[in-house]
């Protein structure tokens, strides 16, 4: 689907496998209501 983008490949893979785990984090922090406000910050500034 980014076949015919200006960004570069490994920009675009190294993203997509950046994201899940950073999701997860973020996920697991606010579920645990450890750091609230920071998980919610981070999981705002991700979307």
């Amino acid at each position: 689907m980014f076949a015919k983008t200006w960004l570069p490949l490994p920009l675009v893979t190294a993203i997509g496998f950046a994201i899940p785990p950073i999701e997860f984090d973020v996920g697991i922090l606010i579920i645990l209501g450890l750091l609230p406000r920071p998980a919610l910050i981070a999981g705002m500034l991700l979307m």
